[in-house]
């Protein structure tokens, strides 16, 4: 526990690469991954007071103006590689990932701009049922998102899967689904600068939870 005199408590960060890696299998084999190294939504672009954003456990947001918000690490420097969100009734969701340094530097005026429309963003777009990559969309025929739908994306955007289905791929090893070219991010998760952070973006109207 904590005193009111005491230091912020810190999150683990074992300093031996493999003793890291099992001490992070262990934490996510128990769920224990958003207590121990927990993360904070925040409003990046839109009106503040037009969105109520939960704390964990409860990490979610009901937003009556359409708006973009990040996903930033709090106390920790463990980097995000995934995450899920369950959609409530949402208007012009769009679920994705930023280079935040350089999709900052870049951002354009146009406000009814979401992530996967500026540069250095790529996002699925679950009102028209696609990708959108740095501006560029590609429709998936037959996807169908709504209310309830659970998204999933894995490895910061090389997999992304709805209701447990994979439903794009950027690596080549996935069969039997749709393949797109990331030129977002390499396949390897490396970028160009080593201070580059890429993290995850949402844009949208209503009301959805980050689970």
């Amino acid at each position: 526990c904590e005193t009111p005199l005491g230091p912020p408590v810190k999150s683990p960060h074992p300093k031996d690469y493999d003793q890291r890696q099992d001490f992070y299998r262990l934490v996510e084999y128990f769920g224990m991954t958003p207590g121990i190294y927990p993360t904070i939504i925040e409003l990046h672009r839109g009106e503040p007071g037009s969105a109520d954003i939960g704390c964990y456990p409860d990490r979610s947001v009901k937003s009556s103006e359409w708006s973009t918000f990040t996903v930033q690490t709090q106390g920790h420097a463990r980097e995000i590689t995934s995450f899920e969100v369950v959609l409530g009734n949402v208007e012009r969701m769009q679920i994705g990932w930023i280079n935040e340094s350089m999709y900052v530097e870049n951002l354009s005026n146009d406000h009814r701009n979401g992530v996967g429309e500026e540069e250095n963003s790529l996002a699925l777009d679950c009102c028209r049922g696609g990708l959108l990559n740095q501006g560029e969309f590609t429709n998936f025929e037959g996807l169908s998102i709504g209310a309830g739908s659970v998204i999933r994306c894995e490895q910061k955007g090389h997999r992304w899967l709805v209701n447990g289905e994979l439903v794009a791929s950027s690596i080549a090893s996935d069969d039997n689904t749709r393949h797109f070219e990331n030129d977002f991010l390499p396949p390897t998760g490396h970028v160009n600068n080593s201070s580059d952070k890429i993290i995850p973006c949402f844009s949208g109207k209503g009301h959805w939870t980050l689970s």
